[in-house]
């Protein structure tokens, strides 16, 4: 069945991946992108918006400037910087209905609203297809962990921002590619689309004690071993491994320790903010990963974001800058006598090289030379 030509919005850096891997979509094509004009994409290429590589895709202000017959639907996304939902985003939903355009949702929306579209669509004799996974658990009635019988990967991240999920496609499609059978729980909630698993819903519940979030995501990754027999299992986990300071808590790493304390992990890789390290930050993070998430660090990525302390420190808000790709590959070079593999996941020869360089660890090869 051909899938629906979707035209993302409100575009930014969050969704870039929707059209970077759009290879690896089996819900719907993305054939353009929608953004704010204040957003400051405008008139520019796709890729502009994570920093990678051009896409070939320019970025518009609105609807309009696209052909009705270009596209069958929208993907309404997550976006850093969150739309006043009935002032500005209904509205061009309820115009877009009207012409006979689907709606693709990829976010969490309140019962309220997601009510509204769907009665929208309805009206509008329209499909209304929603991709977050929001179904309640069944309680566990055991204690016990099981163990897992093939290769877990975890890809961590020092925080949020961190290219994370374009690690967890480019690792999947990478090491298909290389004919192995994967199967993969991502750390977004619409990991769905790309034929995996989303990272479940009831590892963020509140209502839920952690003892039992780690029973029931132990149970999931062994349903998932049993019925799919995969080669490796890839776990992208949300959010970061720790508080930066006292005004950057990132979730104080909880999520990760509660997942690494379901699974053990044969293998991590973890992403990092760009800024300056030294050697002996390396070795702290690794013994942190080692001692609170039983994992090594087999390698790490160098993602192209910072993190704007200084306007972090004034706004209490988490604040962030881009950095030009190419200073990612002069940081790599720069890291080169640290004894450690870095990868920058921009760079495409990066993307193929870092499926192989996992395989090479899980065999118990630990040189890149020969991948390189």
């Amino acid at each position: 069945m051909d899938r629906k030509r979707a035209l993302i919005y409100p575009y930014d850096s969050e969704s870039a991946l929707l059209i970077r891997f759009n290879h690896l979509n089996k819900a719907f094509d993305s054939v353009g992108a929608v953004s704010p004009r204040g957003w400051g994409l405008v008139g520019k290429d796709a890729g502009f918006a994570d920093g990678g590589d051009e896409l070939g895709s320019i970025v518009v202000k609105d609807f309009e400037e696209y052909n009705d017959k270009d596209y069958d639907a929208v993907a309404l996304v997550d976006s850093f910087k969150e739309l006043d939902f009935e002032k500005i985003v209904y509205p061009k939903l309820k115009l877009l209905a009207s012409k006979g355009k689907d709606i693709i949702c990829l976010k969490k929306i309140d019962s309220f609203h997601l009510k509204l579209l769907e009665e929208l669509c309805s009206n509008n004799n329209v499909s209304f297809r929603h991709f977050v996974d929001e179904k309640k658990p069944d309680m566990p009635q055991f204690t016990n962990v099981l163990d897992i019988d093939i290769p877990v990967i975890f890809v961590l991240g020092l925080g949020d921002r961190t290219q994370k999920f374009n690690i967890q496609l480019s690792l999947w499609g990478g090491l298909k590619s290389l004919g192995y059978n994967v199967s993969q729980i991502g750390s977004k909630n619409y990991g769905n689309i790309f034929g995996f698993h989303s990272f479940p819903d009831f590892m963020l519940n509140n209502n839920i004690a952690e003892q039992d979030k780690v029973i029931l995501f132990n149970r999931m990754v062994k349903r998932i071993e049993i019925n799919e027999k995969p080669d490796v299992i890839i776990i992208g986990i949300p959010g970061g491994i720790m508080a930066i300071n006292k005004d950057i808590a990132q979730g104080f790493g909880i999520i990760p320790y509660m997942v690494s304390q379901a699974v053990k992990a044969d293998a991590s890789i973890l992403s990092i903010y760009y800024e300056e390290y030294n050697a002996d930050f390396f070795k702290e993070i690794e013994l942190l990963a080692r001692y609170r998430f039983r994992t090594p660090i087999d390698c790490f990525n160098l993602s192209n974001i910072k993190i704007d302390y200084a306007e972090v420190e004034q706004s209490k808000q988490m604040s962030y800058l881009m950095v030009d790709r190419a200073f990612i590959d002069n940081k790599k070079n720069k890291y080169e006598g640290i004894n450690k593999t870095f990868f920058n996941i921009l760079n495409k020869n990066d993307q193929r090289n870092m499926a192989q360089y996992i395989v090479n660890v899980l065999s118990g090869e630990e040189a890149i030379e020969d991948v390189l």
